[in-house]
């Protein structure tokens, strides 16, 4: 966490930006916002002076105030889509669970929770850039399943970029770059047990499709499709669809696959 200062990774992340999309990201002072850790920032591209679009970035977490599923947890909330009838740019918001600042040491982060800002953040990209001249198609509106992580993914890939991670990364204190080392590391970690992994995220999508598609009682379509993806034996007393929760209490019901088909 030590290398990777809030304030230094988000400066980074509009600096990659600015470079990959030709755009400018500048904070603005005079917006009202819902809490003073709150900051607004407006989006400039080449095609006008002034902004394109604008966000909210709420990055810290606050006790009884925010949804807390989990500490990494990051969201992107669409507020305002682009439509050119009736003259409107995009607005969003980012809200996140980090660490806040405490005795005057910036917010630090994980390298987790690095790439669920990186990820949120190329999902903002795809709201905030949109060419689209309707609501209804604008940015992330009406994105068929099969697109609707790409964005995200690909700004994750970016920051496994060597470049990238010296760029947003800096001893907090005396701004020392990541050792070299531990770069590669960081690139490496991305194959652990990528085969493994692979095989879990195949199941688990297939599995999505057969509880949405089928009337068989969940656990025998678990006995069915578990050797075809793992190598060790399936535990009778494992009910792992029970805690699937993203295709349950969140909008990825049917469509769980798209986190997988996005990274090809």
């Amino acid at each position: 966490r030590e290398y990777f200062p809030l304030p230094r990774v988000i400066n980074s992340l509009f600096n990659l930006c600015s470079q990959l999309f030709k755009i400018q990201i500048v904070e603005r002072s005079d917006v009202h916002t819902w809490h003073k850790d709150v900051k607004f920032y407006d989006v400039y591209d080449e095609s006008r002076n002034t902004p394109v679009s604008g966000f909210y970035l709420d990055p810290y977490a606050r006790q009884d105030q925010k949804i807390r599923v989990y500490d990494d947890a990051g969201w992107h909330i669409s507020i305002r889509n682009k439509c050119t009838v009736t003259s409107t740019d995009p607005l969003s918001a980012l809200i996140f669970n980090f660490q806040a600042p405490v005795e005057g040491r910036p917010s630090l982060l994980s390298l987790n929770e690095v790439g669920v800002l990186f990820q949120r953040f190329g999902h903002s990209l795809r709201h905030l850039l949109t060419k689209a001249n309707y609501s209804e198609v604008a940015g992330i509106s009406n994105v068929e399943w099969d697109a609707a992580e790409v964005c995200g993914q690909v700004m994750t890939h970016w920051l496994y970029d060597p470049h990238t991670i010296q760029a947003i990364s800096g001893h907090y204190s005396t701004d020392e770059p990541l050792p070299e080392d531990i770069v590669k590391n960081l690139q490496n970690i991305r194959g652990h047990m990528s085969g493994y992994t692979l095989c879990k995220e195949l199941y688990l999508s297939k599995l999505d499709l057969e509880l949405h598609s089928k009337k068989t009682f969940w656990r025998d379509i678990v006995r069915e499709l578990w050797p075809k993806y793992h190598a060790l034996p399936f535990d009778k007393y494992d009910s792992h669809p029970l805690s699937f929760t993203k295709i349950f209490s969140e909008e990825w019901g049917a469509a769980y696959y798209c986190h997988l088909w996005s990274k090809m």
